[in-house]
């Protein structure tokens, strides 16, 4: 029996052992270097923001800041430690929200997931610089573990905020156009009051500096721009507001007195701008369009027709274009006509007109 028991006690240490180096054939030296996968959730892989100022001056962002960030490691034999970073380019690292600075992995786990934000996600700080910029904002992760990579493992967006820059406009009624008619009545016009012409001046986001505003009269002769009337005479939008009392733009008729002939006047109204605020553009963004139509209405009922009007051929001619006439336009050629031919308007539809067509040119003189 005792030869038994040190025939037996080999074979159980031959076992230990055996044992041992199946353990020690783990290959985990050749464990590949454990870089992150970043992912962004709900964000589609949107990494530019846009910012463009409000008329109320604030910042509006096409995007949301806010990030959640996964750092996605590959299944680690060891627990690892990753420690998180801010990145912020042009933003106050106090403003920089991150939901954990540091997350443990135990071995296995794969994910360190991480918000970062803006503190009660706010970025009018921003507003107050008026220039273009870019800004940044982003996570670096540093991981400490088996076989680690070297490098830290970051994930950031960009924020493009736009220029500040000031519009200034003229705002009327029909959309800044309007047209005026005026009859030439012997020498003179009939509607004796002026042409008056209501609007304001607009910003589209409120300026820094005064704006005093000057409106540029066109399209009358130069001698006529006295006749023009601007009331108040001296507009000025204060900083920090966006927009002009009423303004009243006054002309007389004179400037139709020019002649006794029919014309089309095309005037625009235009802005001079002043200030020393340099995010105001000096141009207008617009202007006024008024069109004022001189019509003749020297239409009269005489005696004896003139000798001239006797001698010539009205056998050709023709009355067209009746605006609010009613009947035969030809009674207008005296003996070419007979019968009940008559032509006629209401007086409540003054003033009317037509067009006589002679075919040919002919001179008559009137009184």
């Amino acid at each position: 029996m005792r030869i038994k028991k040190l025939f037996y006690i080999p074979v159980i240490c031959i076992g230990i052992l055996s044992s041992c180096l199946d353990d020690e054939n783990l290959d985990l030296k050749n464990f590949p270097i454990n870089q992150p996968e970043i992912l962004v959730q709900g964000s589609n892989d949107d990494k530019n923001v846009v910012a463009t100022y409000l008329s109320d001056g604030t910042l509006k962002l096409d995007a949301p800041l806010t990030r959640t960030y996964v750092f996605r490691f590959k299944a680690s034999p060891e627990d690892m430690t990753v420690n998180f970073e801010p990145i912020c380019s042009n933003i106050p690292a106090e403003k920089v929200v991150l939901s954990t600075s540091e997350v443990l992995l135990t071995a296995g786990e794969t994910d360190a997931v991480v918000t970062v934000s803006l503190k009660d996600d706010d970025f009018n700080f921003a507003a107050s610089t008026l220039e273009k910029e870019i800004y940044i904002l982003g996570v670096k992760a540093n991981a400490k573990g088996f076989n680690m990579g070297e490098e830290s493992a970051e994930s950031k967006i960009t924020i493009e905020k736009e220029a500040y820059c000031v519009a200034v406009s003229l705002h009327g009624e029909n959309q800044n156009s309007v047209s005026f008619d005026r009859t030439f009545v012997d020498g003179s016009i009939e509607e004796q009051e002026p042409i008056v012409y209501n609007f304001k001046v607009m910003l589209d986001k409120p300026a820094n500096k005064d704006i005093a505003i000057q409106i540029l009269t066109e399209g009358i002769a130069e001698k006529y721009l006295g006749n023009v009337t601007v009331t108040p005479n001296k507009i000025v939008i204060p900083a920090g507001q966006t927009s002009s009392e009423e303004v009243t733009w006054t002309i007389t008729n004179d400037f139709l007195l020019e002649d006794a002939m029919p014309a089309t006047f095309l005037i625009n109204l235009k802005l001079g701008i002043e200030t020393e605020d340099t995010t105001v553009k000096k141009e207008g963004e617009n202007s006024i369009s008024i069109t004022v139509m001189k019509k003749m209405l020297n239409m009269g009922a005489v005696d004896v027709l003139p000798q001239e009007w006797n001698m010539i051929n009205k056998k050709d001619c023709s009355a067209i274009e009746l605006s609010k006439f009613s009947g035969d336009g030809s009674i207008l050629f005296d003996s070419l006509t007979g019968g009940n031919a008559s032509l006629y308007c209401s007086s409540w539809n003054l003033p009317a007109s037509f067009v006589v067509d002679m075919k040919n040119l002919h001179i008559l003189k009137g009184k």
